[in-house]
């Protein structure tokens, strides 16, 4: 398994690469509560090339997600396949988490966010 992390779009997000088990959920963990920088809220687990997730492993990155948030952080599921939400859905942990479909969403929600401060500050000339 490998882990990456980047920071895009205002998010700090974790590629991660590989399937996750209980086995090796530690270094998950680790790599996320030791890395987190203070000046983002918002944390991305992008698993676009996870294959596979065991049970066990969801049950702790539930725990992980709590965790988390306690700390003011959001986390956020990215590029999760069908197998994956399949589980989400049969273990009833999908709605602990908040799923962004792929990167493409995160750009266009950036190019909103930059349009209506360019029609805001339009408006504001207006006046």
């Amino acid at each position: 398994m490998k882990i990456e992390q980047r920071i895009n779009y205002g998010y700090i997000i974790y590629d991660i690469t590989g399937d996750i088990t209980d086995e090796n959920f530690a270094e998950i963990e680790d790599e996320i509560k030791n890395t987190l920088p203070e000046n983002f809220s918002n944390v991305i687990l992008n698993i676009e090339r996870v294959p596979y997730i065991n049970s066990s492993a969801l049950g702790w990155l539930v725990k992980l997600m709590r965790e988390v948030t306690l700390k003011g952080y959001q986390l956020f599921l990215m590029n999760v396949n069908h197998e994956v939400m399949g589980l989400l859905k049969l273990t009833n942990t999908l709605p602990f988490f908040t799923i962004i479909p792929n990167e493409q969403f995160l750009i266009d929600k950036e190019k909103r966010k930059d349009l209506d401060k360019i029609l805001g500050d339009v408006g504001d000339n207006d006046i």
